[in-house]
């Protein structure tokens, strides 16, 4: 948002079905996407977002859902402030072990990141939503240095895992699945948006 040369893309497809193809990372453009520079994360094989600092386009988070039918080392939330030169595994407060993930940041106050997070701990429940045990809606107040779960909900995650902020109340969060949740107390309770 703060300067329109730069351009950052996430490889691989996000859905977790037999047929999704891989990808190799992140790539960065500084030039309106004219040219692209791989910048990490090669063994993700799927970027589900990536989420830019609304004043700093070097400072991004990146949520690397990792191979879909076995372990990996690159898979979670990462944070790099230099560009892509250096990431960091974000891990204090959020689940050991993650699937999708749907990141999003309060543009006022971009140290404010919510999460939501896929875990292979869980159960569903009777309308067809994911509730987990380890995984859910989680919010950070330190740029993703440490993280507090607020929710079980995780609807759906390979085809949804997203959540978005209100740009204006950081309290007011929605959760996307087959239903539309929102919470006005920062994910904490979540109700069903109905259509009129």
């Amino acid at each position: 948002p703060s300067d329109p040369n730069i351009v950052w893309a996430g490889s691989g497809e996000a859905n977790g079905r037999n047929s999704s193809s891989w990808g190799d990372g992140v790539y960065r453009s500084a030039d309106g996407g004219g040219t692209w520079v791989n910048r990490g994360l090669r063994d993700t094989h799927s970027i589900a977002r990536i989420v830019i600092d609304p004043g700093d386009p070097n400072t991004l988070y990146v949520a690397a859902m990792g191979h879909l039918w076995g372990f990996n080392k690159e898979r979670g939330v990462y944070k790099t402030t230099d560009g892509g030169g250096t990431w960091n595994k974000l891990t204090r407060g959020l689940p050991e072990t993650t699937g999708r993930i749907g990141l999003d940041v309060y543009r006022a106050r971009p140290g404010t990141v919510y999460a939501v997070i896929e875990s292979d701990a869980g159960g569903q429940s009777a309308i067809g939503e994911f509730r987990s045990r380890a995984g859910g809606v989680f919010r950070s107040d330190d740029s993703g240095d440490t993280w507090t779960r607020k929710s079980d909900l995780t609807p759906r995650s390979f085809y949804f895992s997203q959540v978005r902020v209100d740009p204006a109340d950081d309290k007011r969060v929605y959760i996307l699945g087959f239903l539309v949740h929102v919470s006005d107390d920062g994910g904490k309770t979540l109700a069903q948006l109905v259509p009129s």
